[in-house]
This record gives C-alpha cells, sequence and structure tokens, in this order.
C-alpha cells in the first residue's frame, strides 16, 4: 500500500519565510562586515596619509640636519649640544633636532653625532620621530665639504696685502659685477665667475675664467678661460684653452695651447708659441713663437717671419714673403697671396702644399652661453632678532640708543643711552637707563655695561656724524656678541670679537682686526678672558663682559658655548628696511663693505 503524503500550504510558506529571514540576516551581516572593512580602511589610510605628512618632514630634517653638520667646522661640531629648531617651508610642519650628543673623537677627526629628529605636522595631526647616528668626518682638519664659494653681488676690486685662504682648499669666486684682483695672494683658486669684466693683474694660478663680459689676463696661471666678450692676454701668461664670443688678442710671452673665438685673433708677441687658433672671422700672426695649426672662416694674413704649421680657411691666406718656407700646408678657398708656390719646408724632411680654391668647410666653437650664478640674499634687517645689541641714532636728543637683547643682566628689548660716569679715569660710552643734559649716567648710578673701550681710558671708542650717517667705531675692544648698526659704520684701528652688521655700508682704516663672535671661543666670550686687551682695560673688560655676556650664545650653567648663524659673520653690511613708514618702496640701501 503507497502512501502518499503532501505538505499543507501553509508549511510552504512557513518555510519560505524562515528562508527569506536567513537570506536577510546574511546580507544585514555581510553589509555590516563591509561597513566595519570600509571604516578599518579608511581609519588605516586616513592614519597612513597623515603618517605619510609627519615622516616626509622628518626626513627632511634628517637631510638638512646632516647637511647642517657637513657644512660647520670642527669647533663648531664640538659646541653641539641640547635641542635645535631646523626652520622650512611651513608644508613640512615643525622639525626639531632634539637630545643632540657629541662623542669624543673615535679617532682624530672623526666624530659621532647622535640626536632624535622630530616632526610634528599640525595640519594633518600627526609627529614622527627618528633617532639618528651620524658619522663626521673632519680629516683631521676643516670638514671635507664642497670647494668653497666667495659670493658678491656687486663688482669686487681686490687691491695690497690680501690674503684669501681656505685652510688650503682652493676658493671659487662668484661675482655679479666686475672683478679686479691686483697685488693679492689669492692661491689657489679653483673657478672665477663673473657677469661683468675680469681683470687678473696678479702671479695668480686658476683653474677656470668665466666672464659674461671682456677678460684681461696678466701673469697669470690658467687652464680655461671662456669669454663672452673680448679677451686680452699680456705679460707673461700661460693659458692651456681660450674660448671666447669675441676677439682674441695675444700679447703674452707664455703658451697657449687652444684658442678658439668666433670673431678675431691677433697673435703680436713672440712668446712660447701657440697650439691651435680657431677663428669664426680673421686671423692675424703679427709676432709669435710658433703656430702649429690654424683654422679660419675669414682670412688669415702672416705677418712675422715665424712657423705656421698649418693653415685651413675658407678665406684667402697672405704670407710674409714667397721665400718664406716655415710651414707645411697652406689652403685657402680664397686666394695665396706672397706666399710659397710648395717645395721643401724650412726644415728640410718634409714638403709644403699651397693650395687655393679648394672648398674647406672649417668648423668653429659653438656661441657660449650666460650661465646663472648663485646670488646670496644679504639682509642684515633679516639677522635682528638675533643681534644682541641694535644700535642707532636718536635725533630728537642728540644721542646713541642701544636695544639690547638675550644678554644676561638686562630684559629684552630694553632701551639704553650710551653715556659715561665722570670719575677719574672715566667711564666713557656705558649703556645708560637715563642721561642728563650734559650726557652723563643718572642711572645706573654706578658703571655697568660698555659698547666698546676706547684706545684709553681717557678716549671715546664710538662717535655720530649726523652728516654721513656714519658710526665712526675706533675700539681698542668692542662688546663681544652681535652688533647692528642702523646707519653706516667706519671701523677705525682697534680689535673686536663681534660682528658688526650695518644697514648702510662698511668701511675699515688702520691696523684694524675682526673676529666673528662665533671664532671667539666660550673662553672670550662668554667669560670674557681678556687676554687680547691692553692692560688699561683688562680689569674692566672682564668686569663688564664676563657679568653681562649674550645668552643666545653662552650657556653658562654647562660651560657651553652655542653658536647661531649670526654669529658666523665678521661683517655685513647693506639691507632692506622693513619698516614702511620709513622704506615705503622696500628699497635696498648700503651694502658695500671696504
Amino acid at each position: 500500500m503507497k502512501t502518499l503524503r503532501f505538505n499543507a500550504p501553509k508549511e510552504k510558506g512557513v518555510a519560505s519565510l524562515i528562508f527569506v529571514l536567513l537570506v536577510s540576516l546574511a546580507i544585514t551581516a555581510a553589509s555590516t562586515s563591509v561597513i566595519q572593512t570600509m571604516r578599518k580602511n579608511q581609519q588605516i589610510s586616513t592614519a597612513v596619509n597623515a603618517t605619510t605628512h609627519s615622516e616626509t618632514g622628518m626626513w627632511a630634517a634628517a637631510e638638512a640636519f646632516r647637511v647642517f653638520l657637513q657644512s660647520i667646522n670642527e669647533l663648531s661640531l664640538e659646541a653641539l649640544s641640547g635641542d635645535m629648531e631646523i626652520v622650512m617651508d611651513a608644508a613640512f610642519g615643525e622639525m626639531m633636532v632634539e637630545d643632540i650628543v657629541v662623542d669624543p673623537p673615535l679617532e682624530p677627526g672623526l666624530y659621532r653625532v647622535s640626536a632624535r629628529i622630530v616632526n610634528r605636522h599640525p595640519v594633518a595631526r600627526s609627529s614622527s620621530a627618528l633617532r639618528v647616528v651620524y658619522e663626521v668626518d673632519s680629516d683631521g682638519g676643516g670638514f671635507e665639504q664642497a670647494e668653497a664659494s666667495v659670493n658678491f653681488n656687486d663688482s669686487l676690486n681686490v687691491n695690497g696685502g690680501i690674503e684669501l685662504t681656505n685652510n688650503g682648499e682652493p676658493v671659487d669666486l662668484n661675482v655679479n659685477g666686475d672683478i679686479t684682483l691686483g697685488g693679492v695672494s689669492v692661491n689657489p683658486i679653483n673657478q672665477i665667475n663673473a657677469t661683468g669684466n675680469v681683470v687678473l693683474n696678479s702671479k695668480v694660478t686658476v683653474n677656470a675664467v668665466y666672464a659674461e663680459g671682456d677678460i684681461e689676463l696678466n701673469n697669470s696661471e690658467v687652464q680655461l678661460v671662456e669669454a663672452l666678450g673680448d679677451l686680452v692676454v699680456t705679460g707673461s701668461a700661460n693659458v692651456d684653452e681660450i674660448r671666447a664670443n669675441g676677439n682674441v688678442t695675444i700679447r703674452a710671452s707664455g703658451r697657449f695651447e687652444t684658442v678658439s673665438s668666433r670673431m678675431n685673433i691677433s697673435v703680436e708677441s713672440g712668446g712660447a708659441g701657440q697650439g691651435t687658433l680657431n677663428a669664426g672671422e680673421t686671423v692675424t700672426i703679427k709676432n709669435s713663437g710658433g703656430v702649429d695649426s690654424i683654422e679660419s672662416i675669414g682670412d688669415v694674413d702672416i705677418i712675422a717671419w715665424t712657423r705656421v704649421t698649418n693653415v685651413v680657411t675658407e678665406g684667402d691666406i697672405s704670407c710674409p714673403s714667397p721665400f718664406w718656407r716655415l710651414t707645411s700646408l697652406l689652403s685657402a678657398e680664397g686666394t695665396l697671396d706672397s706666399c710659397p708656390p710648395g717645395g721643401s719646408n724650412a726644415s728640410g724632411g718634409g714638403t709644403i702644399t699651397a693650395e687655393s680654391g679648394v672648398d674647406n668647410n672649417v668648423g668653429i666653437m659653438a656661441e657660449l652661453q650666460p650661465k646663472p650664478l648663485a646670488v646670496a640674499t644679504i639682509d642684515v634687517w633679516t639677522l635682528r632678532d638675533s643681534a644682541n645689541y641694535f644700535v642707532w641714532h636718536d635725533s630728537a636728543t642728540n644721542s646713541i640708543k642701544v636695544e639690547v637683547n638675550s644678554v644676561a643682566g638686562f630684559t629684552d628689548g630694553a632701551v639704553m643711552t650710551l653715556g659715561k660716569h665722570n670719575t677719574n679715569p672715566p667711564y666713557l660710552d656705558y649703556l645708560c637707563e637715563t642721561v642728563n643734559g650734559s650726557g652723563e649716567c643718572t642711572a645706573p648710578s654706578t658703571p655697568t655695561l660698555p659698547l666698546c673701550f676706547g684706545q684709553s681710558l681717557y678716549n671715546s671708542c664710538i662717535t655720530y656724524a649726523a652728516g654721513t650717517n656714519t658710526f665712526n667705531i675706533n675700539p681698542n675692544q668692542t662688546v663681544p656678541g652681535v652688533i647692528l648698526f642702523d646707519g653706516n659704520v667706519s671701523l677705525q684701528n682697534g680689535h673686536g670679537i663681534s660682528s658688526i652688521l650695518a644697514t648702510g655700508n662698511i668701511s675699515t682704516a688702520g691696523a684694524f682686526k675682526q673676529w666673528a663672535a662665533n671664532f671667539g671661543s666660550y673662553d672670550k666670550v662668554c667669560l670674557a678672558n681678556a687676554d687680547h686687551a691692553v692692560s688699561s682695560v683688562r680689569a674692566r673688560y672682564t668686569l663688564a663682559y664676563s657679568t653681562h655676556y649674550p645668552t643666545n650664545l653662552c650657556d653658562i650653567p654647562n660651560n657651553d658655548y652655542t653658536p647661531n648663524q649670526a654669529g658666523n659673520i665678521g661683517l655685513a653690511a647693506g639691507g632692506i628696511n622693513p619698516d614702511p613708514a620709513i622704506n615705503p618702496t622696500g628699497a635696498y640701501t648700503g651694502g658695500d663693505i671696504t
């Protein structure tokens, strides 16, 4: 007996409902999982993106610190400690180098520097940190670095007993203007670059000379010369290679291996001879110790009875005589004038080939193009915050004012007046809170800090000339630190261990000697060791300057000197006064140092 069973319709409906519910639960679970996964991915992506910003800044700071270590000298390296802020584009965030430690040398000249690089990125709301260790090799002397450059933003004229040195390393001179060197010891020089003219009157050795104008060499030893203008060589100069867009004139007794000009070449001296002359126009040989080869687009005129081995030109060739036989090849696309027809040459070991109407194709040098020179931005106003003393003349009271910053014993921003204490001997050029009509200090009642010391206790060290806006300084010593003068400065005789900045021009005269603050050492700047001062002022010097030392340079609790950028400068002049009421056009003033 077969039994048939049928599911009731309501059972089928219940099963369908259960299935729908299960599917709904599965979809809900899957949706929740997807949402959670998306949220986690978004959080991870946001974190990675934020961290990427801070890490980029962190590595930029690490590289900046490495370059800084490479650029400073051994004394500055040993003085490093504590924390340092790195100021770069704000997009990188806030960069700090913290916990700087310089270990004693592993061996002579080899230092290990450790620090923690931290970058905080306010926009990304993230921060990153990195512990770094550098080994800095000073090679027992100055640090290994790129060849030094001395950059001038205006013409440079150097004469007299002046010596430019870089601890034995070659010096580069970059001048935005003309440069003249005469009677100066600058040896060795790697390269001279000028946007104007170059005149070398010294017996100097130079690897390369470049000028966008003309070049004149006298008694110099040069490997490569490039002039966008004309070139004149005189005296006993020797040049391996000459390249000029303009005319080249040789009046020197030296040897010239390769001379290339897009215009004319003229050899007017006997000399030790020339190698190859290549001209875009004409070549003239008036007197020479001999020429190996001439290649010219224009005519070649050989006036001197001298050896010219090979001549190839697209123009004419003129010789000194048909009997002149100091040649091997005369090849002209034009004519031969008064030249030997051929035959044996003067050496007797060869023949002369003389040909005219030849289809010669002479190549000449490519035109030299101007090349940009590095231009340093020199603006002493940007260093005002680093200056310990800002000095100006107050016309209303006809007095010299001094704003004091980062000096022990003074409130930052304190404005003082230079005055005197009438004792015997007097205390001259001291910082006073108030003075009377005679320029005497009424407060403080006892002498505290002088801006400088005169040549004796009875001589003032500083005066002001209103007609020229010039501070005339004739110091035995200046206050250690960074001094910024608003005006011109004339430094006469004396000594100073301070960085002198002027918003105008600076001139020096007499036996004046100046050391930048960072080169003065902890002992001289912070403890005011007065061994370098004359005996009459030593006691006053130590008393005043050891009590009122520059706090931004001196870490007295740790017996440490902390150099800053302004302290690297011996003399700096010129800038743009940022006060629109005084300088509404943003004009640059000053900038000359004599």
